[in-house]
């Protein structure tokens, strides 16, 4: 498949010293760390949604770094709380053939975005459950996620950030 093959940007996603992963969290990581779409890089750079390759670079990484933890907590649900990195996954989800790709054979399983409407109420806990995940996984969370001093932010009680979207995960869809 050709947009699994790694490219010469693709790294590896490591999981912080802390963090407690299966040796299958683990492989997942490998796994999306050699996944790359650059399709998807081109179609972002062209309409100017993304400014430049480093950009894109570290967007489309923390759009796989929350995509590897939607599969590690399947039972939570996590909000996007990334104006950006929802972009990414915006224009992810046109590729449908290659997006369906990426759930069945790096994720296994199908990603799905749920906007939050009155019909697909996101709990208000996601975005709370986003950083205590993402900061137990990965560490401390970077600025591109919208939010600053997050060490903070994630130590306190009762988050009170907003996600307008969040990700489930669900196997046997397509």
């Amino acid at each position: 498949m050709k947009s699994s093959e790694p490219s010469a940007g693709a790294a590896s996603l490591q999981a912080a010293p802390h963090a407690k992963l299966s040796s299958e969290q683990h492989e997942l990581l490998q796994r999306l760390g050699r996944f790359s779409a650059p399709y998807l890089k081109e179609k972002l750079l062209s309409t100017g949604k993304i400014k430049s390759s480093d950009e894109y670079d570290q967007a489309f990484s923390e759009f796989k770094k929350f995509s590897a933890l939607t599969v590690i907590y399947p039972d939570k649900s996590l909000g996007m709380v990334s104006e950006e990195i929802d972009e990414v996954w915006h224009q992810f989800i046109l590729f449908t053939h290659q997006y369906q790709s990426f759930g069945d054979d790096i994720l296994g399983r199908y990603l799905h975005h749920v906007p939050d409407t009155s019909e697909t109420r996101i709990p208000d806990s996601s975005a709370q459950n986003f950083f205590q995940s993402y900061n137990e996984v990965f560490g401390p969370v970077p600025d591109i996620w919208g939010a600053h001093d997050l060490n903070q932010f994630v130590a306190a009680s009762g988050c009170d950030a907003s996600a307008s979207c969040t990700g489930t995960v669900r196997e046997g869809v397509g």
